[in-house]
């Protein structure tokens, strides 16, 4: 009997962090679904901790870029699969929507961990709520010690449960003032997950987000408010790793597939700030050719900063140095 959830870690080169993600899974209050672990490593190093750790209890299969894996011949609850060409970061989710065959799945980073009644909660959720595309629990912030930074990850009001469209679901992403689910805490309806992710590769570093907002635009998704997820922010997380120009490129995908227009306020300002950022990373005030654009750009920064001067500051603050993965 096939169960209800299939979790799928994504691990690249984290060998410290990965065995608290996996425990975290095996401890699980309910025991209602099947593990894999897709490593995209370039070294053998995870593999060979989890043969050690864990004995004979993952099942361990090589993946070779020719090769097609098929999801029901997987019979072992357990499973490790080692790719034999590392991919980019968009392919390798692609590959394990394409490859999940479980009604629900879930897609966790191997440095982000659960608590145990995690996917109770989400079961209670799915059964109380079934046409839903996607569902979120809160979560608490630690560092690279698990040390809790932040108690509590998106400040909901008193609410249990919150219902969310991809209009309302692009303004969390535009606010300075709100922060969204953190994208790997998702549990997703796989009957309409594969097309909404059928081009995921193609909206570079935020595919994840654009995903979301696509799969929103096909039912809603449900927030859970409540902590039982475990977001970890370290020296290595790869929304670090961010141009100003992916903002650019996330923005205009938001004009195109929600009902928010350039002249909504919320919009304004994150423009506004994200030309200011994009002036600084790139030294435009040096440039001749930008001088008059520069001018233009101006007024609407001081404006911003006369009339809105928090806001400004708290969305300079947020997405410069405290960016969400």
């Amino acid at each position: 009997m096939q169960p209800l959830f299939g979790i799928y870690v994504l691990s690249h080169e984290r060998e410290d962090y990965l065995p608290i993600t996996v425990d975290s899974i095996l401890n699980q209050s309910i025991k209602d679904y099947k593990l894999y672990i897709s490593d995209n490593s370039y070294s053998k190093n995870i593999r060979d901790m989890i043969k050690q750790k864990y004995k004979n209890k993952f099942n361990l299969v090589n993946y070779g870029i020719n090769q097609k894996l098929h999801n029901a011949k997987f019979k072992s609850k357990f499973n490790f699969i080692s790719h034999e060409s590392v991919l980019s970061g968009a392919e390798h989710v692609s590959f394990l929507v394409n490859f999940a065959t479980e009604p629900y799945i879930m897609l966790i980073h191997d440095d982000d961990y659960i608590d145990e009644d995690y996917l109770k909660e989400i079961k209670e959720a799915i059964l109380k709520y079934p046409n839903i595309s996607a569902y979120a629990l809160n979560a608490r912030v630690v560092d690279k010690k698990n040390k809790i930074i932040s108690k509590k990850f998106n400040s909901l009001t008193n609410a249990k449960y919150h219902f969310i469209n991809h209009d309302l679901l692009a303004k969390h992403y535009l606010s300075f003032e709100k922060q969204i689910m953190a994208f790997p805490s998702y549990i997703y309806n796989l009957s309409n997950l594969k097309e909404a992710f059928k081009n995921y590769e193609d909206h570079g570093k935020h595919a994840d987000a654009c995903a979301l907002i696509s799969l929103a635009k096909v039912k809603d998704f449900l927030w859970i408010n409540k902590i039982l997820f475990n977001y970890r922010i370290h020296g290595n997380n790869d929304s670090l790793y961010e141009k100003i120009l992916d903002r650019r490129i996330f923005l205009k995908f938001i004009l195109d597939n929600t009902n928010l227009k350039k002249q909504d306020k919320l919009v304004k300002d994150f423009r506004t700030v994200y030309w200011f950022l994009f002036i600084l990373q790139n030294k435009l005030f040096l440039k001749k050719r930008f001088f008059k654009p520069l001018i233009f750009s101006s007024c609407s920064i001081l404006k911003m900063l006369i009339l809105r001067p928090k806001v400004f500051f708290k969305g300079l603050f947020s997405r410069y140095f405290y960016l969400t993965k």
